[in-house]
């Protein structure tokens, strides 16, 4: 490969076929080339996609939310070396500037990074060549 380090945020969970996206980045990455992907929880998106979207239309977006075992397991299989999760919590100052007051005061008081993987909102993902 010819790649030192590989970039995708919020693009995993519209393929069709993860598999062959993550053999493509494993491919064009040098022998010791890192993956960086964020993509949505499979558990939490939903939720929050249909209360946004007051219905199911996200559906049609989201093809491929994934689980982290599912994650972690697909990139393995695809010729990573080592797979690992950070949690970052799912709001920057900015964004959550913009969040009502009520939504606001909770999401500053969780302890994100504590939380699970699974009560994360997102997989932020590094995966090692």
């Amino acid at each position: 490969g010819s790649v030192d380090i590989c970039l995708s945020f919020d693009f995993v969970e519209h393929l069709a076929d993860v598999d062959r996206h993550f053999r493509e980045v494993c491919r064009v990455l040098v022998a010791e080339g890192i993956y960086l992907f964020q993509t949505p929880n499979r558990i939490t998106n939903p939720i929050i996609e249909t209360i946004r979207w007051r219905g199911w239309r996200w559906r049609v977006y989201h093809r491929s939310l994934q689980w982290p075992w599912a994650l972690k397991k697909k990139l393995l299989r695809a010729g990573f070396e080592t797979v690992s999760f950070v949690k970052i919590p799912p709001l920057s100052d900015h964004k959550l500037r913009q969040v009502p007051w009520p939504v606001r005061w909770l999401f500053v008081r969780l302890p994100w990074k504590r939380l699970p993987l699974l009560c994360q909102t997102n997989f932020f993902v590094v995966a090692h060549k």
